[in-house]
């Protein structure tokens, strides 16, 4: 932990944090991508930054990632495991995960 704090104390800009935060939690995770993604003043998906497993940064995340998912996850606010996708009703009707 304290290798990571220090590694963390090196980035210059909140953008480079974010980067650095996220690659930890792919890497702990074991995922093979991770997005950052807000919502706009008028509820339209936002996608802050991208980055692979390798931790480079991953351009147009919003083409890397399951619509349906995200706006199932932050409608529950729950998080959602791969593992259970198709027992979902509302996920089973959309076009694709």
């Amino acid at each position: 932990m304290l290798g990571l704090a220090r590694e963390l104390n090196t980035c210059t800009t909140p953008r480079e944090a974010l980067h650095f935060l996220l690659h930890q939690a792919i890497r702990l995770a074991g995922a093979q991508r991770g997005v950052i993604v807000e919502t706009g003043p008028e509820g339209e998906l936002l996608f802050t930054l991208g980055v692979d497993r390798d931790g480079f940064a991953i351009s147009r995340p919003e083409t890397q990632v399951s619509h349906s998912i995200i706006r199932h996850v932050l409608g529950s606010g729950q998080p959602l495991r791969s593992s259970n996708l198709s027992q979902l009703d509302e996920l089973a009707q959309a076009r694709s995960i």
